[in-house]
């Protein structure tokens, strides 16, 4: 029996080695090295299905792992009981109260929700976008896998696609269909542009898809690639027009929490049938109550029983774990300084080989997508 045949999370339903091609991968060869077997790692990260993928990595390594779910997290009962069997599982407010001194060589986080009240006796793996102050009290670094090019395929396809799914839904519990709707996009960042990227491809014409920026150069691009694009400050009042008139669903975008309160005020959105958050962060903020905004502020993709389909998340958990591995056996490079550093740009390149082989149809879109050609052709 080989070691993948031992793991049952990556047989189980859409976990299935099909759609996994990178996690199947580094198994299959890692085979029974328990690589880090003597290390501990917790690991705060939403608990759905897909969480199991990166659980099953893990386990493949040999670590001793334990998982918790903070509060501003999803976590499915369901995949609680499953994990059970298999690793250690401390509910949040227990760890805080009771496992908050104990040593952990890693601390896998989604948000830098640990950072300030724990610290890895090597270092921390950041899954997703935070603000820089998260980690200002941080004393080990950081290796933040957000600024991987890999994670793209995550954050422009796969939450891009996650919402235009979790959005048709929305649309047809009112009869309605999504795609002849106008939508207003507030971030054009990884995540915005991959949900004007997934909306146009599902069939929503551009010219139906708002870009709302701050930046200039992200807004330049937004207006390049065909979407009509607003500046937040010097274009309000053509945007309070747009929402008075003209837009039927409002998405936030920006990873930057209370941003809508901060700079609009709610009346703007009145007229407005659907208000909708695929940030991590409540980026709707204190003026606007949680009943007003699609699954209670969350993000729109976690209304579905699978948030991310698993092909965009496997390579981003297979490289999370990949550097990890990396990162230990070269421990000395990393320890004892603060750094916020993103994996070695080899290890993207074997996985996103794996990953393209795959689904080799997603190439020319996810070269226009990570502007990085040269990446592209070496793979």
């Amino acid at each position: 029996m080989t070691s993948i045949e031992k793991k049952y999370f990556i047989d189980s339903g859409c976990l299935g080695r099909n759609n996994a091609p990178c996690s199947d991968y580094l198994i299959t060869k890692w085979g029974d090295l328990d690589f880090i077997k003597n290390y501990t790692v917790l690991i705060n990260v939403h608990l759905t299905d897909a969480t199991l993928l990166l659980i099953d990595l893990f386990l493949a390594s040999g670590a001793n792992i334990t998982t918790t779910c903070s509060p501003e997290l999803v976590m499915r009962s369901e995949v609680r009981t499953l994990l059970s069997d298999k690793v250690r599982h401390v509910e949040y407010n227990d760890f805080i109260n009771n496992y908050i001194h104990e040593d952990f060589d890693v601390i896998v986080d989604c948000g830098g929700y640990l950072a300030d009240k724990l610290q890895p006796n090597i270092f921390f793996v950041e899954l997703t976008h935070v603000p820089s102050w998260r980690y200002a009290k941080t004393k080990k670094p950081v290796l933040n896998i957000d600024a991987s090019l890999i994670k793209l395929l995550e954050t422009g396809f796969g939450t891009g696609d996650g919402f235009v799914r979790a959005i048709d839904t929305v649309y047809k519990q009112y009869g309605k269909v999504f795609t002849d709707a106008k939508y207003m996009i507030f971030g054009f960042g990884k995540v915005g542009e991959g949900v004007c990227f997934c909306l146009n491809q599902a069939g929503v014409l551009k010219e139906n898809i708002i870009v709302i920026e701050i930046n200039k150069k992200q807004l330049s691009k937004a207006n390049k690639t065909g979407y009509q694009g607003y500046d937040l400050y010097s274009d309000i009042f053509a945007i309070k027009k747009l929402l008075d008139f003209d837009i039927s669903c409002v998405v936030t975008a920006t990873g930057i929490a209370n941003v809508i309160s901060k700079n609009l005020d709610k009346s703007y959105f009145d007229k407005v049938d659907f208000l909708t958050n695929i940030g991590t962060y409540d980026e709707w903020g204190d003026k606007f109550n949680e009943d007003l905004i699609e699954n209670k502020k969350r993000p729109l993709n976690f209304m579905l029983h699978y948030p991310t389909a698993i092909k965009y998340l496997d390579p981003v958990f297979a490289l999370l774990v990949y550097a990890t591995k990396y990162c230990i056996d070269n421990e000395d490079e990393y320890k004892n300084s603060f750094s916020i550093f993103t994996p070695k740009l080899e290890l993207e390149r074997e996985l996103l080989d794996v990953w393209l082989k795959k689904f080799p149809q997603l190439k020319y879109a996810l070269s226009s997508l990570l502007q990085n050609k040269q990446l592209i052709d070496e793979v």
